[in-house]
């Protein structure tokens, strides 16, 4: 039995259009899902920011390589530290953290509802 391949749903819900865009960043998006539960795995994770499960390790490397999360390992799982105090990278925003970014999506909630 190979791994079963998650496909991301092409529903549009309260953070992409019926057109496919998206207003926040696929990056944005795994944070948000990554800091209301640190020990979903990457495949449920892909699943509620509804994009691919490679796509979802690309976006953690990134993530990690940046300084926006930790990667502790459990066992044979992984936890994701959410890095709540990192400034985030826009000369715009730089003023806001993560933590920030955060707290708008904890009012928004709309991300996990993808989440079987």
């Amino acid at each position: 039995m190979g791994k079963q391949r998650v496909a991301a749903s092409k529903e549009p819900n309260a953070l992409t259009s019926s057109r496919g865009w998206a207003i926040l960043t696929s990056h944005a998006r795994v944070l948000a899902v990554l800091s209301s539960d640190p020990s979903l795995t990457l495949r449920r994770v892909a699943l509620a920011v509804q994009i691919t499960e490679r796509a979802t390790q690309r976006i953690v490397k990134d993530l990690v390589e940046a300084g926006f999360i930790e990667r502790e390992r459990i066992g044979r799982r992984n936890k994701y530290l959410v890095q709540l105090c990192t400034k985030l990278p826009h000369p715009d925003i730089d003023h806001l953290t993560v933590g920030d970014l955060i707290t708008f999506f904890d009012r928004s909630d709309g991300i996990e509802e993808h989440i079987d």
